[in-house]
Protein backbone atom coordinates (compact mmCIF):
# COMPACT_ATOMS: atom_id res chain seq x y z
CA UNK A 1 0.00 0.00 0.00
CA UNK A 2 2.86 2.39 0.78
CA UNK A 3 4.34 1.86 -2.70
CA UNK A 4 1.24 3.49 -4.18
CA UNK A 5 1.94 6.72 -2.32
CA UNK A 6 5.76 6.56 -2.29
CA UNK A 7 6.01 9.27 -4.93
CA UNK A 8 4.20 11.73 -2.65
CA UNK A 9 5.56 13.88 0.18
CA UNK A 10 4.75 12.54 3.64
CA UNK A 11 1.74 14.78 4.36
CA UNK A 12 0.17 14.15 0.95
CA UNK A 13 0.78 10.41 1.31
CA UNK A 14 -1.03 10.44 4.66
CA UNK A 15 -3.89 12.44 3.13
CA UNK A 16 -4.14 10.00 0.21
CA UNK A 17 -4.43 7.11 2.67
CA UNK A 18 -6.99 9.13 4.66
CA UNK A 19 -5.07 8.99 7.92
CA UNK A 20 -3.45 11.66 10.02
CA UNK A 21 0.22 12.55 9.63
CA UNK A 22 1.09 11.41 13.16
CA UNK A 23 -0.57 8.02 12.61
CA UNK A 24 1.20 7.75 9.25
CA UNK A 25 4.59 8.42 10.87
CA UNK A 26 3.85 5.91 13.62
CA UNK A 27 2.87 3.24 11.09
CA UNK A 28 5.98 3.77 8.99
CA UNK A 29 8.19 3.63 12.10
CA UNK A 30 6.50 0.37 13.11
CA UNK A 31 7.45 -0.99 9.68
CA UNK A 32 11.08 -0.09 10.40
CA UNK A 33 11.33 3.08 8.32
CA UNK A 34 13.28 5.87 9.98
CA UNK A 35 11.96 8.40 7.50
CA UNK A 36 9.64 8.68 4.52
CA UNK A 37 11.68 7.90 1.35
CA UNK A 38 10.00 10.48 -0.89
CA UNK A 39 13.19 12.44 -1.58
CA UNK A 40 15.16 9.30 -2.51
CA UNK A 41 12.40 8.24 -4.90
CA UNK A 42 12.15 11.73 -6.37
CA UNK A 43 15.92 11.77 -6.93
CA UNK A 44 15.76 8.43 -8.74
CA UNK A 45 12.82 9.54 -10.90
CA UNK A 46 14.62 12.78 -11.81
CA UNK A 47 17.69 10.79 -12.75
CA UNK A 48 15.57 8.53 -14.96
CA UNK A 49 14.25 11.64 -16.72
CA UNK A 50 17.77 12.94 -17.35
CA UNK A 51 18.86 9.58 -18.77
CA UNK A 52 15.80 9.52 -21.05
CA UNK A 53 16.44 13.06 -22.28
CA UNK A 54 20.14 12.41 -22.93
CA UNK A 55 19.82 8.94 -24.49
CA UNK A 56 22.38 9.87 -27.14
CA UNK A 57 24.98 10.64 -24.44
CA UNK A 58 24.50 7.31 -22.63
CA UNK A 59 24.19 5.36 -25.92
CA UNK A 60 23.94 1.59 -25.47
CA UNK A 61 23.96 1.80 -21.68
CA UNK A 62 20.64 3.65 -21.44
CA UNK A 63 18.40 0.61 -20.97
CA UNK A 64 20.77 -0.97 -18.44
CA UNK A 65 20.95 2.28 -16.47
CA UNK A 66 17.18 2.69 -16.45
CA UNK A 67 16.61 -0.89 -15.30
CA UNK A 68 19.14 -0.43 -12.46
CA UNK A 69 17.35 2.75 -11.39
CA UNK A 70 13.97 0.99 -11.41
CA UNK A 71 15.43 -1.83 -9.30
CA UNK A 72 16.81 0.72 -6.87
CA UNK A 73 13.44 2.45 -6.63
CA UNK A 74 11.74 -0.88 -5.85
CA UNK A 75 14.35 -1.83 -3.26
CA UNK A 76 13.80 1.36 -1.29
CA UNK A 77 10.54 -0.01 0.13
CA UNK A 78 12.13 -3.32 1.05
CA UNK A 79 15.18 -1.72 2.72
CA UNK A 80 14.15 1.92 3.26
CA UNK A 81 16.97 2.81 5.65
CA UNK A 82 19.73 1.80 3.26
CA UNK A 83 21.66 4.88 2.15
CA UNK A 84 22.19 5.51 -1.54
CA UNK A 85 25.47 4.06 -2.78
CA UNK A 86 28.49 6.17 -3.61
CA UNK A 87 28.24 4.93 -7.20
CA UNK A 88 24.67 6.23 -7.42
CA UNK A 89 25.69 9.59 -5.96
CA UNK A 90 28.53 9.98 -8.48
CA UNK A 91 26.19 9.07 -11.33
CA UNK A 92 23.59 11.54 -10.05
CA UNK A 93 26.21 14.28 -9.91
CA UNK A 94 27.37 13.53 -13.47
CA UNK A 95 23.78 13.59 -14.72
CA UNK A 96 23.19 16.89 -12.89
CA UNK A 97 26.23 18.43 -14.56
CA UNK A 98 25.11 17.09 -17.93
CA UNK A 99 21.62 18.57 -17.64
CA UNK A 100 22.90 21.93 -16.37
CA UNK A 101 25.51 22.11 -19.10
CA UNK A 102 22.66 21.87 -21.60
CA UNK A 103 20.77 24.67 -19.85
CA UNK A 104 23.80 26.99 -19.94
CA UNK A 105 24.26 26.42 -23.66
CA UNK A 106 20.58 27.20 -24.32
CA UNK A 107 20.86 30.45 -22.34
CA UNK A 108 23.74 31.75 -24.45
Amino acid sequence: MLRKVGHLPQQKAADALKIGNTRFKTATRELGMTGWPYRKIKSIKNLCSVVEIHRDYFKDETDAILSKLKELEESIFELPNTPLSAEFKKFRQAAYKLSHKGRKQKAK
